[in-house]
C-alpha cells in the first residue's frame, strides 16, 4: 500500500533536493515556488526530485511530470493523478489537503516579503 499523499511531505522532499542543489542558498519552498527560478533546480536536479517523490510516495510519475511541472503544486497534481484520481478530483483533493493540513507556516521566512509570499 502506498503512503498517503501529503503536501507537507512533498514540500520536505522538494526542500531537501533544493538544499542539495544549492547548498549555500536557503530558499523558502511553497506549493507555488518556481522549481527553476526560485529553487534553482536544473534538469538533473528535477530528475532527482521526481525519482525521490516516486520513492517517497511509492508512485510512478509519467515523463510529462518531469517535462511540464513548474511548481511543487504541479508535482502534487501528478502524484494525486498517479493515485488514481481524475484531474478535477485531484484538484479538489489538493485544495482540501492545503486547507485541512494547513501547509507549513512560513517559519523559515526571513523577510516580510518571504512571509507574504506564503499567502
Amino acid at each position: 500500500m502506498s503512503p498517503p499523499i501529503d503536501a507537507n511531505r512533498l514540500l520536505a522532499v522538494v526542500a531537501e533536493v533544493a538544499r542539495e542543489a544549492r547548498p549555500h542558498f536557503e530558499a523558502y519552498v511553497a506549493l507555488d515556488s518556481s522549481l527553476e527560478r526560485e529553487l534553482g533546480l536544473d534538469s538533473l536536479a528535477r530528475v532527482e526530485l521526481v525519482l525521490r517523490l516516486e520513492r517517497e510516495f511509492a508512485a510512478s510519475l509519467p515523463e510529462q511530470a518531469l517535462a511540464s511541472s513548474e511548481t511543487p503544486r504541479d508535482l502534487l497534481r501528478f502524484l494525486l493523478a498517479s493515485a488514481g484520481q481524475a484531474p478535477k478530483a485531484a484538484d479538489r483533493t489538493l485544495a482540501s489537503l492545503v486547507q485541512a493540513e494547513g501547509v507549513r507556516p512560513p517559519d523559515a521566512a526571513r523577510t516580510l516579503t518571504e512571509a507574504l509570499e506564503y499567502h
